[in-house]
């Protein structure tokens, strides 16, 4: 009989679930950061409602807390530096990559094979885009940030190059930002969201193109909930794609470090 696994990532923000059946993913769900006692309910209603787990595989920030044994289920810890390269290079198919986990901040992991490099990372990340939202705009709902900043306009917030020396120059085409928020004393709340998403993307894909030249990497695997946000996505990709990198978003994305874990 197959073994499944329930793949635990406690992240900072978040609480990620995934069980997996070899190579399939069987179920998987995202919650706010949960306690003790609610994890282990959770725990308890994934074994009742999908079946036995054979054992749990956790990783993330708080999982050197946790005993060897969790709600009568077996524990296997797994290195977070190691659960994210694994997931990247699982989900991607993959041999070797610069892997870049974009949650609360962004953990960079340089994979050769089965070995894993923590290369960089970046705290201006998720909970950049979260907190300058709810202080910004009043609010931190992701899907109502997307539908606001879709409406804004970057000629509006960030000076450009080309508002600077009227074209481009080097390899930067005259849209390209010189700098983020600028023009920020005309804008509008539409183009206050579309500069915040575009400061946390930018930044992103210049740690991750940097990084990628660091490690001696030509494949990017993106994961992390960052890209659920689909405005920050397409600026992302676009960022990567100016500094002459490719990359890729890969199914299963947004939980990608919990199925590391499970495959490790």
């Amino acid at each position: 009989m197959t073994e499944r696994i329930l793949g635990i990532d406690l992240g900072a923000s978040t609480t990620d679930f995934v069980l997996m059946e070899g190579k399939r993913v069987y179920f998987k769900e995202s919650m706010p950061s949960l306690d003790l006692d609610s994890l282990e309910k959770k725990i308890k209603s994934v074994k009742k409602n999908l079946g036995g787990i054979s054992f749990i595989a956790l990783t993330g920030g708080k999982s050197a807390f946790f005993p060897s044994r969790f709600s009568g289920i077996k524990v296997k810890k797994v290195n977070e530096i190691n659960a994210i390269g694994a997931g990247g290079l699982f989900l991607s198919g993959k041999k070797r990559a610069l892997v870049a986990s974009l949650g609360t901040g962004t953990c960079i992991v340089s994979m050769n094979g089965s070995i894993a490099r923590h290369c960089c990372g970046t705290g201006v990340s998720g909970g950049t885009l979260v907190g300058l939202s709810k202080k910004l705009l009043g609010f931190s709902d992701l899907k109502r940030f997307n539908s606001l900043a879709k409406k804004g306009s970057l000629k509006r917030i960030d000076l450009s190059v080309m508002d600077i020396v009227g074209k481009g120059i080097g390899n930067l085409p005259g849209n390209a930002t010189a700098s983020n928020f600028a023009k920020a004393g005309n804008s509008t709340k539409a183009d206050i969201a579309i500069g915040i998403a575009n400061l946390v993307a930018e930044a992103n894909a210049s740690i991750v193109s940097l990084s990628a030249q660091k490690c001696r990497q030509h494949d990017i695997v993106l994961t992390g909930k960052l890209l659920s946000v689909p405005v920050v996505k397409k600026r992302l990709l676009a960022g990567l794609k100016l500094l002459g990198c490719k990359a890729v978003v890969p199914r299963h994305y947004e939980i990608a470090t919990a199925i590391g874990a499970c495959v490790l």
